[in-house]
């Protein structure tokens, strides 16, 4: 049981590395150390806090829980289609990070 968890967890490790990597090459080159920066931010620091959170969350209602985690990404989703749509998201081949 221990070595298929190692063997899972080191596979999703290596399927993160892959994921990032090829998130990277979609960035325009000028743009790559931003990006790097934000998605950085977002692993290392609101990573575990949201972990938390959804933990704190969860210990309560697990369905609350999913609905609020979910409610919240489909809100930015929501936000971020509207916003290109109405060009605030700049060219479609590449990604631009606005304040």
């Amino acid at each position: 049981m221990s070595i298929g968890l190692a063997m899972l967890v080191d596979h999703l490790g290596a399927t993160s590395a892959t994921l990032g990597a090829l998130f990277m090459r979609t960035i325009a080159s000028d743009r790559i150390g931003r990006v790097s920066s934000i998605q950085r931010l977002g692993d290392d620091g609101l990573m575990p806090v949201a972990t938390g959170a959804f933990g704190a969350l969860a210990a309560g209602s697990l369905p609350a829980a999913f609905l609020t985690f979910g409610g919240v990404m489909a809100a930015y989703m929501a936000v971020t289609a509207v916003r290109r749509a109405r060009g605030a998201g700049g060219r479609d081949d590449e990604v631009v990070v606005t304040r």
